[in-house]
């Protein structure tokens, strides 16, 4: 958890450094929005994501050893529990797709409203003077409600993954049990078995249980690492702009300087020497 503080730290001050040095063309592609979103909650990502990683060493180790050692109780039958195990994978892994999705669209939601709110907060006088908040109002409303259908269709997948996580282990004793059972009449269901067995698969629950969150965590953040990638990497100011004396006989002195509103655009407005 202190790593995962660090790191948000770190990543929040590089995120507000970079804004500072935006090429002018650039300023252009990315709202105060976006980077308001980028600098709160994809560095927060990091934070909420990382305390998650021991679940994916810890998990394969206790799920192994479980199996292990129920085959020892429970011979190959043991294995029908592990087949329907790997079945769920999949179908969790569809429901983490679809969760990324939704997520990345109510990001992409969020940074047009807090944009447009920002632009309404700075230009207030005059949304007043000619009496527009209904109009506005009912704009953020629109992208809102947008935000909260993503939302909402994202918790309706969460659910549906977790109700499967919940049920998972007792499908697996279940089946478990019952091809051990009808596998062989040599096979009786001792209550030395069935407790130890049991044991073990309460021992199994818990890194199944928490796989899904922890896919969750990891779709969440790749669409927070893939919006950063795209901010800390986006073109500087040149350094060679600007030049600072320490001794000079001007407080500001340009020479032979050229300006542009956009350096890409050849044809756009430019004031030459």
């Amino acid at each position: 958890m202190l790593l995962a503080m660090r790191i948000r730290g770190l990543l929040t001050s590089f995120v507000f450094r970079k804004t500072l040095t935006l090429s002018n063309a650039c300023r252009q592609t990315f709202s105060m929005g976006q980077i308001v979103n980028t600098m709160s909650i994809d560095c927060s990502r990091f934070q909420e994501a990382i305390p998650f990683l021991y679940v994916m060493i810890s998990s394969p180790i206790q799920i192994s050893l479980s199996l292990y050692l129920l085959y020892q109780q429970l011979g190959a039958s043991a294995f029908a529990g592990l087949v329907l195990l790997l079945l769920f994978l999949p179908v969790n892994g569809i429901l983490m797709g679809k969760i990324k999705m939704y997520q990345a669209q109510q990001m992409k939601s969020k940074d047009i409203r807090i944009k447009l709110m920002n632009e309404i907060l700075n230009g207030i006088k005059v949304i007043k003077l000619y009496a527009w908040e209904e109009s506005l109002q009912k704009k953020i409303n629109e992208i809102r409600n947008k935000e909260i259908s993503l939302l909402r269709k994202a918790a309706y997948v969460t659910s549906i993954s977790t109700f499967l996580s919940t049920i998972t282990p007792f499908m697996v004793t279940f089946v478990t049990f019952a091809t051990y059972t009808l596998s062989s009449t040599s096979h009786p269901l001792t209550a030395q078995k069935a407790f130890v067995s049991l044991s073990l698969f309460n021992i199994l629950r818990a890194p199944i249980e928490l796989v899904p969150l922890f896919m969750s965590q990891t779709m969440q953040l790749t669409v927070a690492m893939k919006r950063l990638n795209i901010c800390l990497n986006s073109p500087d100011l040149s350094s060679d702009y600007v030049k600072y004396v320490t001794r000079s006989d001007f407080a500001i002195a340009v020479k032979d300087g050229t300006f542009s509103w956009n350096v890409e655009n050849e044809d756009s407005f430019i004031l030459k020497e």
